[in-house]
């Protein structure tokens, strides 16, 4: 039987250990994920693909109101599109102002790309008309047609903000319709109308893991 040296075993234990690193390097690494939110407290679900899982997956209302230049926005107009979500009013001496901010970061990082809008719901319509809505605009550098400022009903603005987007858990008045909806939540919904990541608008940190994110969702569609 042949013997085998210390040296000669040294040298095939450091080409087997080679081996087994140059494998463990060819191994893709798993492609990221973004969880679903379905429900009023935002709690991330990673989906299973069943059909019932698909079924029971949440998915924004619909709506009909007006943007800054006066033109007609639809919930199908975004149908496709990846959208980045939030409400705002105008007067708002706190966190509207840095929210707004912030967002122009991030219409800046997709400037030019066509599958990613911005979309915020004014909660104080009543003031927030298309005019005024248009000179917000132009303080804070809005696009049209990458960024939407919407104005309209304002029962119909809270329901969607309350039932489709979850902006606020808790009621301000005695009915779902009243109150001021004041919340910092920024929602990244994707081509289905799902919800799949939440972000507080008023953190520069979640603005990049927000930007991220939308090039994540990008390479799943």
């Amino acid at each position: 039987m042949k013997k085998i040296t210390r040296l000669g075993l040294l040298l095939l234990l450091l080409t087997a250990f080679s081996g087994s690193a140059l494998r463990a390097q060819e191994v893709p690494t798993a492609e990221v994920v973004l969880p679903h939110y379905t429900e009023a407290t935002l709690t991330p679900r990673w989906a299973d693909g069943s059909d019932e899982d698909v079924s029971n997956r949440h998915r924004v209302g619909s709506f009909k109101l007006s943007n800054q230049d006066g033109q007609t926005v639809c919930e199908e107009d975004f149908s496709g599109l990846i959208r980045v979500v939030s409400f705002f009013f105008t007067s708002c001496p706190g966190i509207c102002s840095t929210m707004s901010t912030n967002l122009g970061l991030v219409q800046e990082a997709f400037n030019d790309d066509r599958t990613v809008r911005l979309v915020s719901f004014s909660v104080m319509p009543k003031v927030d008309t298309v005019s005024v809505l248009h000179d917000y605009a132009e303080s804070y550098a809005v696009r049209s047609g990458k960024w939407d400022l919407l104005t309209g009903d304002r029962k119909s603005i809270y329901q969607l903000a309350r039932r489709s987007y979850f902006a606020e858990t808790e009621m301000s008045g005695s009915n779902e319709d009243q109150g001021i909806i004041h919340s910092e939540k920024l929602l990244l919904v994707d081509g289905a109308g799902h919800i799949r990541g939440v972000y507080n608008g008023t953190l520069a940190f979640d603005m990049r893991r927000l930007i991220e994110d939308v090039r994540i969702l990008k390479r799943e569609s």
